[in-house]
């Protein structure tokens, strides 16, 4: 009975070490972030299958002490996001269904909000369907 606990205790607190973004139509997407010149490149850190990159992760302590401008996004599908969907609110994926560019729209609006001049996309997994879909379109140059 202690491990479930622990996991959600877990994910409680890596929770409330991110930021979060309220998009436009009602998606909440949760990113951490190590922005220190937004006129720089920054490497905008897409998910995986199952969670995205985070600060247990060594790439992004390392990334943190070489004092490297990144933003590591959670989709609004991922759990870390859909925890900052107020209780009176309906979760957008009740209601929706996703393509690559509905997340593409998650990463423009994310790079909008902070005014990330040099962004450098780069997808982990599935996530490079997303930065597929922003080279396709023309938004962002392809980087797998």
């Amino acid at each position: 009975m202690i491990k479930p606990f622990l996991a959600v205790f877990f994910l409680c607190f890596q929770v409330f070490a991110l930021e979060g973004l309220k998009i436009a139509d009602g998606r909440y997407v949760a990113f951490e972030n190590n922005l220190i010149d937004a006129n720089q490149t920054t490497l905008i850190l897409l998910p995986g299958l199952y969670r995205g990159l985070d600060l247990r992760d060594a790439v992004i302590q390392q990334a943190k002490k070489s004092n490297m401008n990144f933003v590591s996004l959670h989709f609004s599908l991922h759990p870390e996001s859909l925890l900052l969907t107020p209780k009176n609110e309906t979760a957008y994926f009740k209601s929706h269904t996703y393509t690559p560019a509905d997340f593409a729209d998650e990463v423009l609006a994310l790079i909008k909000s902070l005014k990330i001049k040099k962004p450098v996309v780069v997808g982990l997994s599935y996530s490079s369907a997303v930065t597929t879909e922003l080279a396709a379109t023309g938004k962002l140059p392809l980087i797998v």
